[in-house]
């Protein structure tokens, strides 16, 4: 069940389908009781229509359940709130809790925003966060979300909850990101009652209707209500755009980009840094547990060239670092082609170039697979022969993802040097996924765990990304840009990374 958390945690959804268009099936449910908003009843201009991938047949509305479905995991994040959201510019910002403060190395306190209030009224209170976060946490598969002792979860007053890690933790603000959704004491995911910006007026089989939530404590929705539709794929999705039956198509990539370039009734959104497709070696054992083969392999590829033909064009280079978008990413560290020092490794370390290297991947992402193609095409110059194998999203996770040596990886987030250097290069970490237990590696995050001097952190990142660039078991070529389509009308579109995108209060019709 590993497999499950790392994936509930992206709330990543495999771009891949028959290019259906997921209409309404079966009965309406219709949940948000009296003065619910309809089409007929509000003017087109006030509602904002989404288009996000999901499948109708996979989807949860349960928001502490994995979130299978982008559309799920926008539809959620529009009516609960999280504790902390990543910001455009900043890697952790406020939500529903507008401070925080380290007490002692292992205890924090988390302040809720003044005026928070559910959408029956309601004054969001400590009790309601402490109940829903003990909820969430009593699923042993959901301790990603929020790394702390559940029983340590407690109200301090009507606005103040309290909470304890095992171990010194100074980045718990940044790991209570995006998934720790509160919902008001008592309530349910299917007569949900959150302090989101919008409302539930009907859900059917992974489409739902909100309504805009008028006494939000943050920023006043700029639309009537949002129509979240979900679609198998983004070509079904960009034909929907194109065709005016949605104003927005969220995670659309970069071929769809490609396909409406010039026209002057879209616009291109790109989110800079928003993911990363890794290629992943395992480090324990196998072929490539030699660091020289590992450089090899990161020495052999030409990163330019796989993100014109992988991403066209929408992407950045990177130099084998998880965390692009990290404000204090060591720039210094740059790797450039060099196919005679691979291939000299690849000799030192007595590398069998005879064989067929499998490299499994299951398509997740844009361009994920095309990447892994060209990768596999580029080291050839170096003797070394990759066979690509596409997998199901199942027997990925069930079989190959953590296990085997040679593979791709996606993550829908790139914004944190740290938060990767907790999720799957430390090597206690329950996502590693190179099986990396570098004794150096554990020892110096570790100190940043226990220190909480923001200088102290940063010359701790950097030791931790020199590791990671010499001897982890990562080739980062690129980070992808995060690719959303949307009428020209729309305006104020979030433009933070990742699953910021969810952020939808910002947005206007015209």
């Amino acid at each position: 069940m590993t497999n499950f958390s790392r994936r509930q945690f992206l709330a990543a959804m495999a771009v891949i389908g028959t290019g259906t268009f997921l209409t309404a099936c079966t009965s309406r449910e219709s949940t948000a009781g009296d003065g619910a908003a309809s089409g007929d009843e509000v003017e087109n201009v006030n509602v904002l229509r989404v288009g996000a991938l999901g499948k109708a047949a996979s989807a949860q509305r349960d928001p502490y359940q994995l979130l299978p479905n982008d559309s799920d995991m926008l539809i959620s994040s529009l009516i609960w709130e999280a504790l902390t959201v990543p910001g455009e510019k900043e890697t952790v910002v406020p939500r529903l809790m507008q401070e925080w403060k380290q007490n002692n190395p292992t205890e924090w306190e988390f302040m809720i925003a003044d005026g928070a209030t559910f959408h029956d009224g309601s004054s969001v209170t400590s009790e309601d966060v402490v109940w829903s976060l003990k909820k969430m946490l009593s699923d042993e598969e959901n301790s990603f979300r929020l790394p702390v002792m559940p029983d340590s979860i407690r109200a301090a007053g009507a606005n103040v909850v309290v909470m304890e890690t095992a171990e010194p933790n100074s980045q718990l603000p940044m790991l209570a990101r995006l998934m720790t959704f509160v919902m008001k004491k008592g309530s349910s995911a299917e007569k949900p009652i959150g302090s989101g910006p919008f409302q539930l007026v009907s859900w059917e089989n992974g489409s739902a209707k909100l309504k805009r939530f008028d006494n939000y404590h943050g920023t006043v929705a700029g639309v009537a209500e949002v129509h979240v539709i979900p679609f198998e794929d983004s070509t079904a999705m960009t034909n929907a755009l194109l065709s005016g039956q949605i104003d927005l198509a969220q995670a659309a990539g970069p071929i769809a980009a490609r396909s409406v370039e010039g026209n002057e009734d879209i616009k291109i959104v790109r989110r800079m840094n928003d993911s990363v497709i890794p290629l992943i070696m395992r480090t324990s054992d196998g072929p490539f547990s030699d660091v020289r083969v590992r450089q090899a392999l990161r020495l052999a590829v030409d990163r330019e060239q796989i993100i014109q033909r992988a991403l066209s064009g929408y992407g950045t280079p990177a130099n084998d670092i998880l965390g692009t978008a990290d404000s204090n990413l060591d720039s210094s560290l740059v790797r450039k082609r060099d196919v005679v020092k691979a291939k000299n490794l690849l000799q030192e370390a007595d590398f069998d170039l005879e064989k067929t290297y499998d490299l499994y991947v299951t398509p997740e992402a844009p361009g994920q697979v095309e990447a892994m193609k060209v990768i596999a095409d580029q080291v050839k110059e170096i003797g070394m022969t990759l066979n690509v194998v596409e997998q199901d999203s199942g027997t990925f996770y069930d079989e190959t993802w953590t296990k085997a040596d040679l593979y791709c990886g996606y993550w829908g987030t790139n914004d944190s040097v740290l938060f990767f250097a907790g999720k799957v290069l430390d090597g206690d970490a329950a996502s590693n996924e190179t099986a990396f237990d570098d004794a150096e590696f554990n020892e110096i995050y570790d100190q940043v765990l226990e220190s909480t001097d923001t200088e102290r952190i940063n010359q701790l990142s950097r030791q931790l990304q020199k590791i990671e660039f010499e001897r982890s078991g990562y080739l980062v070529w690129g980070a992808s840009d995060g690719v959303d389509l949307a009428r020209a009308n729309l305006s104020g579109l979030p433009k933070a990374p990742g699953y910021g995108r969810v952020l939808l209060e910002t947005v206007k019709k015209a």
